[in-house]
Parts: C-alpha cells; structure tokens; sequence
C-alpha cells in the first residue's frame, strides 16, 4: 500500500475519533449524568472498547489503560456497563487514537498482521461514525449544541 493511501485512511479514521471527540466534549453535564439516560457515556465507551478490543489482534504493546483493563477482558452487555466519567473517556480515547496510529504503521510493511490491521481500522472508523451520529442525535433531541463535522 503507498504512503498517500495510507495517509487517507489516517485522516478519516482521526476524523471519525475527532468527532468522537467533540460529542464527548459538546454533551451537557445535566445529560452525561442523568441516571435514566446513560446512553450517551456507554455509546462512547462501546466505541473505545470496541476499538481497543479489534487493535488488540494486531497492536498487542498498547494494554488498555485502567480502569477499562477488567471489561476488555471479555464482551460485556451495554446494560452492565459502568457509567464512567468525561474525563476517564477522553483518556482513553487518547489512548484508542494512539493504537490505532500503532496499527497504522503496520499497513504496508511485510508484518504478517498488515492487511488486517488496515481492515480492523477501516471497520472501527465506520463503527464509530456509526456511533457517533448516534449522539450527536441525542444532543440534538436534548436541545444541546450539535459539534462541527470533521471532514479530515
């Protein structure tokens, strides 16, 4: 694969975290914390977790940070998912966005895991675009302000 293709796939998947990133920063204090409605923060950990999870068949020197290292160990319900706080979250976003710049540096290069880490970061960006139209939808309908779109 040639360095520019790789350069796309580097920019839409930082997009995508990007505007993970922005909803998290954007949802009102009064929404992440409201005991009936704790989607918003487990729609945002399903996402880190997901992609931490998929990067570990490929990026294995990047462990989950804690305290994500006791649900990364095995699929959980979203109905069990500890509500975690914004600034945990953005952490380990952090930590997400730095994987996947570990498994991007595989694509194209004669490591056996190569082609599969480049379709393990297609897959995740469209997951969490997925996901992230997700919430930004609840921050509309809860009347909050909506980020921009991060085109690359």
């Amino acid at each position: 694969m040639d360095d520019a293709t790789k350069h796309i796939v580097w920019q839409q998947c930082a997009a995508a975290l990007g505007m993970l990133e922005h909803a998290v920063r954007a949802c009102p204090d009064d929404l992440w914390h409201d005991p009936a409605e704790p989607r918003f923060a487990v729609l945002v950990w399903h996402c880190l977790d997901a992609l931490d999870r998929y990067l570990e068949r490929v990026v294995t020197d990047f462990p989950s940070p804690e305290p994500f290292t006791s649900l990364s160990a095995a699929p959980v319900p979203l109905t069990q998912v500890p509500t975690y706080g914004r600034d945990d979250l953005l952490l380990y976003l952090a930590h997400g966005r730095r994987k996947a710049g570990a498994a991007l540096e595989l694509v194209g290069t004669d490591h056996p895991q190569a082609t599969l880490a480049f379709e393990l970061l297609v897959y995740n960006t469209r997951h969490i675009q997925h996901h992230t139209g997700q919430l930004y939808l609840i921050l509309r309908q809860r009347g909050g302000s909506v980020p921009p779109w991060i085109g690359k």
